[in-house]
């Protein structure tokens, strides 16, 4: 052991620059090993730290990997399959419930297809040629109810399409006009059905939202303000009378707290300012009722013992540093008479 270092200095002085290093090497020699077997799987880890941390991170992720790795080859293969999992979770969901009906589908899609063409093939073969057709029908399926309570009118728009279009614009020139000059709005009213509704019903409402955008985007982002604000008017209208009260509230929650907790103490401090500016300026004064209760209320029980101590401190000095005295005093009131009486002959 004493000859190594002679022999391998280089390995011994890498031995007293990292000793962490050294040390792992003790307590993980598999680990160890491996990096000298695989040294092309260490460079890995050199280049690419980031993908080192994420295995650490997601140990369980990884080990899913590990144990199944047909499913981790599908998702490389097939990426667009798994994006189509995380945009619909419901289909996903039912893939979960029914796996099945999904291994039917999948060992046997000709028989699926036959099954489509057997049952609805007009259906199917529309579905193949007017795919926007169908997308309508999923997005507005009252619309498509409508159609089929009334084939004649649908027959109707099908047959003179030119007529439906003088129609409407016989009917309602001002809005023709308008969807015209703004297309885009037509496209917004088409998708927000009952955001329009609400449009018609409160346009003062619109009004206030275009002339006080900043106000909208507000409510946008603070939902339970703006419903505090419906809820309780007059709490609101104080906020907007009395903006510094309010500001305070902000600033100092604890007071606002405590004035919630203790309106009668609140109202006392307001009815005795001169008091309340004692206990600013003697904080520790205000803090020994609290420390010491049955002091406090002897205070209160006796004003005027408090009263003398107040008169005569060098009085209440001498019963802090000769207490039996004072209590031989207290034992032969008539002694202590005497000695007030007859000071010379004391």
């Amino acid at each position: 052991k004493h000859q190594r270092p002679q022999l391998y200095p280089q390995k011994h002085q890498r031995l007293q620059l990292y000793p962490l290093k050294h040390q792992q090497l003790q307590l993980y020699p598999l680990k160890h090993q491996r990096l000298q077997l695989y040294p092309q799987k260490n460079q890995r880890l050199q280049l690419h730290p980031q993908k080192n941390q994420r295995l650490q991170l997601h140990k369980q992720k990884h080990q899913r990997l590990q144990l199944y790795p047909q499913k981790h080859q599908r998702l490389h293969l097939y990426p667009q399959k798994n994006q189509q999992l995380h945009l619909y979770p419901q289909k996903n969901q039912q893939l979960q419930l029914y796996p099945l009906k999904h291994q039917r589908l999948q060992l046997h899609p000709q028989k699926n297809q036959r099954l489509q063409l057997l049952l609805h093939p007009q259906k199917h073969q529309r579905l193949q040629l007017y795919p926007q057709k169908h997308q309508r029908l999923q997005l507005h399926p009252q619309k498509h109810q409508r159609l089929q309570l009334y084939p004649q009118k649908n027959q109707r728009l099908l047959l003179h399409p030119q007529k439906h279009q003088r129609l409407q614009l016989r009917l309602y020139p001002q809005k023709n006009q308008q969807l015209q000059l703004h297309p885009q709005k037509n496209q917004r009213l088409q998708l927000h059905p009952q955001k329009n509704q609400r449009l018609q019903l409160h346009p003062q409402k619109n009004q206030q939202l275009q002339l006080y955008p900043q106000k909208n985007q507000q409510l946008q982002l603070y939902p339970l303000k703006h419903q505090r604000m419906q809820l309780h008017p007059l709490k609101h209208q104080r906020l907007q009378l009395y903006p510094q009260k309010h500001q305070r509230l902000q600033l100092y929650p604890l007071k606002h707290q405590r004035l919630q907790l203790r309106p009668l103490k609140h109202q006392r401090l307001q009815l005795y300012p001169l008091k309340q500016q004692r206990l600013q300026l003697y904080p520790q004064k205000h803090q020994r009722p609290q420390l010491h209760p049955q002091k406090h209320q002897r205070l209160q029980l006796y004003p005027q013992k408090h009263q003398r101590l107040q008169l005569y401190p060098q009085k209440n000095q001498r019963l802090q540093l000769h207490p039996l005295k004072h209590q031989r005093l207290q034992l032969y009131p008539q002694k202590n008479q005497r000695l007030q009486l007859h000071p010379q002959n004391h």
